[in-house]
């Protein structure tokens, strides 16, 4: 089985280690998911996780896309105040190769 999970987070204030890990594209560079983990303050909300898995038949390969379109409606209250910042977490399991970083959107409404 291979996968990929995005874990969604509100980060009141800013986006603190997260705004300095970029490169001029303005893209993440890459980083052991426990640092990623490691840079999230106490105060960040779990908005969303999003796992996505694609079983492997046994002894083959396999390609195949992992999409998942996500409209997630909070079961509770979350205030977004302007200068807050929206970090997605990708992890992956298994072999493979995957484009994740490029594919995120989020959009915040009322």
């Amino acid at each position: 089985m291979w996968g990929a999970t995005n874990d969604f987070y509100l980060l009141p204030g800013g986006c603190g280690q997260f705004g300095a890990n970029l490169n001029s594209q303005g893209f993440p560079n890459p980083v052991p998911l426990a640092t990623l983990h490691s840079w999230l303050p106490q105060d960040a909300i779990h908005l969303e996780s999003v796992p996505m898995d694609y079983q492997i038949p046994q002894g083959g390969t396999s390609k195949a896309p992992l999409t998942m379109e996500v409209e997630a409606l909070l079961p509770y209250p979350a205030k977004v105040n302007a200068g807050d910042c929206v970090v997605v977490i990708y992890g992956r399991k298994g072999n493979g190769a995957t484009d994740d970083e490029s594919q995120v959107n989020a959009v915040l409404t009322p």
